[in-house]
């Protein structure tokens, strides 16, 4: 008898210490993503976060090399903030213009001319007439921002939307790739596209201005809250039968280690998803 009870309570000492390890798994994931989002948008340099909780609206216009509006072409949408890797095609209407609505990042965002690599290439077509802003050649040459480069010269040209309309002289607010970009063109009531398209994705939660308040966090929140609360009521029903077998305070140990291993399984998929 005295045998059985011993051995019951090493088991009960064995699983008590797997507890403790489930515990501190994870609160340490909790901690540690805590402390990664925070660093990544508050301390270090370089890293592309959300500026703001709400999507911003990127507006502009493409034209061909000789100022025609290029209507129905597929731009790329680009922003570090969404992936390295990621490009979002944007749709230009009927007379070239565009909108794009994005979560804005710390870091610049581009909209780009796909297959536009060098100045020589005709990418951008249109048979559409000359916007009057661009019939002076002389003034579509003192647009083309690369002085060093004296060859043909095709790149397509934007007017895009001022990032502030209190700076001289004016920036974009989203760059242009592969195209001469003209802010000092900017007209709001030609240029700017009535609608907006989406980028089709959503702004990473470990990467914008309040991470702690998204249901991901939260739920790891809620993930180390119920690997503590498991523990505790162990160590509850421990106490309530210490000289004798008790099969509950077995349980509630397994599932601790089960939650808490699982916490940082399940930050990995959520920051891997996002």
């Amino acid at each position: 008898m005295l045998g059985r009870l011993q051995k019951s309570q090493a088991s009960n000492s064995r699983w008590a210490l797997l507890g403790v390890l489930g515990v501190a798994a994870a609160v340490v994931t909790w901690l540690f993503v805590s402390a990664a989002s925070s660093f990544d948008c508050s301390i270090a340099e370089n890293v592309a976060c959300a500026s703001a909780d709400t999507p911003k609206e990127y507006r502009g216009r493409l034209f061909d090399y000789q100022g025609r509006p290029a209507a129905a072409f597929v731009l790329n949408f680009h922003s570090d903030l969404y992936g390295r890797q990621f490009r979002a095609p944007v749709l230009t209407d009927a007379v070239g213009r565009f909108c794009v609505d994005a979560v804005p990042s710390t870091e610049s965002s581009y909209i780009e001319v796909p297959g536009q690599k060098y100045a020589w290439q005709l990418i951008v077509r249109s048979d559409a007439p000359i916007d009057p802003r661009f019939r002076d050649p002389k003034f579509r040459e003192s647009l083309r921002r690369d002085s060093n480069y004296h060859g043909v010269d095709r790149l397509p040209f934007m007017t895009v939307q001022p990032a502030s309309s209190y700076v001289t002289p004016p920036s974009p607010s989203i760059w242009p790739i592969g195209a001469h970009w003209a802010v000092e063109l900017w007209n709001p009531v030609l240029d700017g596209a009535p609608s907006c398209q989406g980028v089709g994705k959503s702004a990473p939660w470990y990467k914008r201005r309040n991470p702690n308040a998204s249901w991901q966090f939260g739920l790891l929140t809620l993930t180390t809250i119920g690997t503590l609360a498991l523990f505790l009521a162990a160590i509850a029903a421990r106490l309530a039968s210490f000289r004798s077998h008790n099969v509950a305070t077995a349980a509630l140990l397994k599932a601790t280690l089960a939650t808490g291993f699982g916490t940082p399984l399940l930050a990995w998929i959520l920051w891997a998803i996002a």
